[in-house]
């Protein structure tokens, strides 16, 4: 039973970082479209986080890393110029994932955007929200 949880997260942990790479790797070769789809594909995904039993630091670190891409793909979407620390702030997010479910604190920074609020609460059932 525990092996096949760590294995569900490593698999998750996996999928999230190769749709934020393949979207990363769109968005810095201005491929807006190709990137805002990357970035959705990742939210998307980000939502099934609910049923892997996550820890508290686990629950703010995808609410955290939901709120920097949510406001990535508004910069895409948007054509905004205000896309450098956005870009960043999105491949601290990689790090970040790197660091889920290895017992280990993670120790990257997820800066969100002033005047953004995260909340990572759970309910009995671990599900974060933002």
């Amino acid at each position: 039973k525990v092996e096949e949880r760590m294995s569900k997260r490593i698999n998750h942990k996996a999928r999230w970082k190769n749709l934020l790479e393949k979207a990363l790797n769109y968005d810095q070769w201005g491929q807006g479209l190709e990137a805002s789809e990357g970035y959705m594909a990742l939210l998307k995904d980000l939502a099934k986080a609910d049923e892997l039993d996550l820890s508290p630091d686990e629950r703010a670190i995808i609410a955290k890393s939901k709120a920097v891409i949510k406001a990535r793909l508004k910069v895409v979407t948007s054509a905004s110029l205000d896309s450098v620390d956005a870009t960043n702030e999105a491949k601290n997010v990689m790090k970040a994932f790197e660091s889920l479910f290895t017992g280990k604190e993670a120790h990257e920074h997820i800066r969100v955007k002033s005047g953004i609020n995260v909340y990572a609460s759970s309910d009995s059932n671990n599900k974060v929200t933002i």
